[in-house]
Order: C-alpha cells, then sequence, then structure tokens
C-alpha cells in the first residue's frame, strides 16, 4: 500500500475525511475506542476494530507532529514576510484564531501576534496554551520562547500544574528553559567572554 493511500485508509478507520484537523482526529479517537474497548464491547469484531483504530490514530497523530516539528521554522519565516498577515491588525488576528478551523491558519495568527511584540499580544498567545487543539498550543509556547522574558516564567511555570499531555508539558519545560538561558546571557555576557579569554591567557601561558 503507497504512503498516500495508507494514511487515506487511516482516515477512514476514523471515520473521517483526508482534510481533518488534530482535534477532528483526537475527537474521532476517543468516541471510536469508548465504542470498541474490549471490555466495553463483547463482539467478535471489537478487539480488531479497537486495535485499528489505535493504530490508525498513532500514525496519524506521528505524521501530523512530524510535519508540524518541520515546517514550524519555516512557516514562521513565511508568515513574518507575508504581506497580507503583515497588515493585519491585532483584532483581525483574533478573530482568526477565534473562528478559523484551520490549524495552520490559527498558528500562523499566533505567530503574527508575536511578530507584534506587545504586552496585549503576548497576553493573548498565553490565552492558546490552553486551546483544544495541542498544535496551537505548541505553536503558541514556540512563539513565547521567542518574545518572553524572566518576568514572564512565573505565569508559564503556572501552567505545568494543568497540562494533561506529555508533549505539551515537555514543549513547557522547554520554553522556561529557553528563557531561563536567554536571561542568563543577558545578565553576564561581559563575564563569559572574560571567563573565556582568562582561560585562553592561562592556556597560553602552560603552552609556553
Amino acid at each position: 500500500m503507497k504512503k498516500k493511500d495508507e494514511f487515506g485508509h487511516y482516515f477512514e478507520v476514523l471515520g473521517l475525511s483526508p482534510g481533518a484537523v488534530l482535534i477532528d482526529i483526537q475527537n474521532a479517537y476517543r468516541k471510536l475506542v469508548l465504542k470498541y474497548h474490549p471490555d466495553v464491547n463483547h463482539e467478535i469484531t471489537a478487539p480488531e476494530r479497537f486495535r485499528e483504530v489505535v493504530a490508525a490514530y498513532s500514525a496519524l497523530i506521528e505524521r501530523w507532529q512530524a510535519r508540524l516539528e518541520t515546517t514550524s521554522e519555516e512557516l514562521f519565516e513565511k508568515v513574518k514576510e507575508d504581506p497580507v498577515i503583515k497588515e493585519m491588525t491585532f483584532e483581525e488576528l483574533e478573530k482568526r484564531l477565534k473562528y478559523s478551523s484551520s490549524s495552520l491558519m490559527r498558528v500562523g495568527a499566533l505567530i503574527a501576534l508575536g511578530a507584534q511584540d506587545g504586552e496585549k499580544a503576548k497576553r493573548l498567545i498565553f490565552d492558546y496554551l490552553k486551546d483544544k487543539d495541542e498544535g496551537v498550543r505548541l505553536a503558541a509556547l514556540k512563539v513565547l520562547g521567542k518574545i518572553c522574558d524572566a518576568r514572564d516564567l512565573s505565569k508559564i511555570f503556572m501552567m505545568l500544574s494543568s497540562i494533561n499531555s506529555k508533549k505539551t508539558f515537555k514543549h513547557t519545560s522547554k520554553t522556561i528553559l529557553q528563557i531561563m538561558q536567554q536571561g542568563l546571557k543577558e545578565i553576564f555576557p561581559v563575564k563569559n567572554r572574560v571567563y573565556a579569554g582568562s582561560s585562553e591567557c592561562a592556556s597560553h601561558e602552560y603552552a609556553s
């Protein structure tokens, strides 16, 4: 089976069209897992159907996450250079986030808000750390990692206790570490250069 046909089959197993977004995949999976779980459904075909649903979901989620990872940096650059999005106001981007059914459109709106880099935009991006769509949550984290500083850490720390997804938790922790490291670089830039210079001098003295 060709890869494209294989993924088409996975969508069919979950009762979805190939254009389904992440939240549709997650909702369909939850519904079907409950329906065909062997502890609940005692029909002879239920175990096989249950395995098919789990396999389809795993394959689609893995594909979606890989696509998000490989295109995220490209998407950041494209959005920043997109003349239409660059001209959109805060209110227009807010509406796109609220009403669009496309994950990519909403991710693009988050990136554009990050480029505006104001406190109002930052507060709105923080709100989307609680979004139902994991792709949107991860994009919000990525944007916050680029525009936040140490003053925002407490707010991000507070999010950790309410996160159920392992992937989101991992990325939240990574964002916290990224902001902390950036803060240290800003506080100790001269010292680091001094230490580096001292090490070079010491090495030179021992060598001679």
